[in-house]
């Protein structure tokens, strides 16, 4: 796979890289508060992140007290 492909990740590997339960993760996306992570909605009801997005939003999200 080249690094240059688009990795798209399910709810449940979102939730595992941010350590939270699945569901925290899909009633931030239907509600629109909290964990606000842009996604893909593809046929059939499936949900995609965009690494790139979930990577982007820890980042915003990192704090430093330095």
């Amino acid at each position: 796979m080249s690094s240059d492909m688009l990795r798209l990740l399910t709810t449940k590997q979102v939730a595992e890289m941010l350590n939270l339960n699945p569901k925290t993760i899909s009633n931030a996306r239907y509600t629109g508060i909290g964990i606000v992570i842009p996604f893909l909605k593809l046929g059939g009801g499936v949900i995609r992140y965009k690494e790139a997005d979930v990577m982007s939003f820890l980042e915003a999200s990192e704090v430093s007290n330095g």
